[in-house]
């Protein structure tokens, strides 16, 4: 929940930084269209399409981009993909879905963010090669279903063919709480690497109940 509040405070503040860089830019935009008209007066071609190149990437820049039109899903991507490109790591995603999830969204944050976790200090890890992660996401068949795909240094610790943590000896923490968020919903994982990644497919049905542990 503290790391969930803290990418919603990031996600807010660059978006409240777009809304005042927007603003600025609609003030000046008068000015812009002064240097226009003067410079289509004059004929001057070349300084005008130089000109009018320059307001494009500045508007381009400044656009207040959505990864995902679910708005906790947003903050939780964007917040990675930040994390991700300020490490030098290219970061792609194709999220194909509605605003509203019939899922709980605390839970579903919760898997999605240890797995890009687990992504970006993978990539972190790795010395040579580029650097990638791809997130993708979409519902389909009632089914609620993600793939997180990433570069890596090839070099996976295992245990009865289970990943274990780089940082410490056993199960990380990152893949248990992963694993049991599957399970509790009746979902299915897949993990597994190959030449070109690492890679972790997760499908979670829609508009079901978490499985209650059994009394004791």
């Amino acid at each position: 929940m503290k790391r969930q509040l803290t990418m919603q405070v990031e996600h807010l503040r660059q978006m409240n930084q777009k809304v005042e860089e927007s603003a600025k830019l609609r003030h000046d935009f008068r000015h812009h269209l002064r240097t226009l008209m003067t410079l289509a007066g004059e004929g001057r071609c070349e300084e005008l399409e130089n000109y009018i190149r320059g307001i494009t990437e500045i508007n381009e820049g400044n656009r207040l981009g959505r990864l995902t039109e679910n708005i906790e899903l947003d903050a939780l991507v964007q917040y990675y993909s930040n994390l991700a490109q300020s490490a030098g790591i290219q970061f792609r995603a194709r999220l194909l879905l509605p605003t509203v999830l019939n899922f709980p969204i605390v839970d579903l944050c919760g898997l999605l963010g240890n797995l890009m976790e687990n992504a970006v200090e993978a990539c972190q890890r790795q010395q040579i090669g580029d650097k990638t992660i791809f997130i993708a996401g979409r519902v389909q068949d009632g089914q609620l279903e993600f793939v997180v795909d990433n570069s890596f240094d090839g070099e996976l610790k295992t245990r009865e063919g289970n990943y274990i943590s780089s940082k410490r000896n056993g199960f990380g923490l990152g893949i248990s709480s992963i694993l049991e968020t599957v399970e509790r919903y009746d979902g299915v994982i897949n993990l597994y690497a190959d030449e070109k990644g690492f890679h972790a497919e997760v499908s979670l049905p829609l508009g079901i109940e978490q499985r209650m542990p059994l009394p004791v």
